[in-house]
């Protein structure tokens, strides 16, 4: 059994709370003791809290963001926010995978890059219809990042698809200058057609 402490002062109260935050080596869900919940006087919290213990995907994402944060009574750890967001990705959350892929992007808050970790992650959150997503997938294959060469068409795809990100259309036209008329032609064909894996596009902004 692995257990990692973790100290929380909410801004509400003059209390400071610390816990354990467990995981068992065979299980993907997060345990905090009792103690921290005397810490936790909003219900929202205590509700988010209690849900990611129980393995709920868009709470382990959303108690991730705290810690990312350090917002609504936690202290900021990224290290506690890389393991919260890879819980929900894992279980197909896209906006977990969407976060959890910028900690692998460059060697920043304590996270070893890893661009093919990061563009696989992206991929699949893109492919369930999550923006940032696409725009960060089309971004990183137009550079040649996490693979070994520019992918020029797989980055006009994902950047047309991203077309309600702000910096796709900018970024979309760098990449078409790349492309024959054909290539494009053909590509934007496949844009017209593609439909996003709506089963697995989940946010914990919206209801289930």
């Amino acid at each position: 059994m692995k257990s990692t402490i973790v100290c929380g002062f909410l801004s509400l109260v003059l209390l400071a709370g610390c816990d354990t935050l467990s995981m068992n080596n065979s299980s993907t869900k997060p345990t905090v003791s009792a103690k921290a919940a005397v810490a936790v006087t909003s219900d929202e919290v205590k509700a988010t809290v209690a849900k990611a213990n129980a393995g709920e995907r868009w709470s382990q994402s959303r108690l991730a963001s705290w810690y990312a944060t350090g917002s609504n009574g936690f202290a900021k750890n990224d290290a506690k926010a890389v393991e919260l967001y890879t819980l929900a990705a894992d279980q197909g959350l896209a906006e977990a995978q969407t976060k959890l892929a910028a900690y692998y992007t460059d060697n920043k808050k304590g996270v070893k890059a890893d661009p093919a970790k990061a563009l696989a992650l992206y991929l699949k959150a893109a492919q369930q219809g999550y923006g940032w997503a696409q725009y960060n997938a089309g971004h990183m294959l137009a550079g040649g990042k996490g693979i070994n060469a520019p992918d020029y068409e797989g980055a006009y795809f994902w950047l047309k698809v991203a077309h309600d990100v702000k910096p796709a259309a900018a970024e979309l036209e760098k990449v078409r200058a790349k492309l024959s008329p054909a290539q494009v032609t053909a590509l934007d064909t496949r844009v017209a057609m593609w439909k996003p894996d709506v089963q697995k596009s989940v946010s914990f902004n919206k209801k289930k």
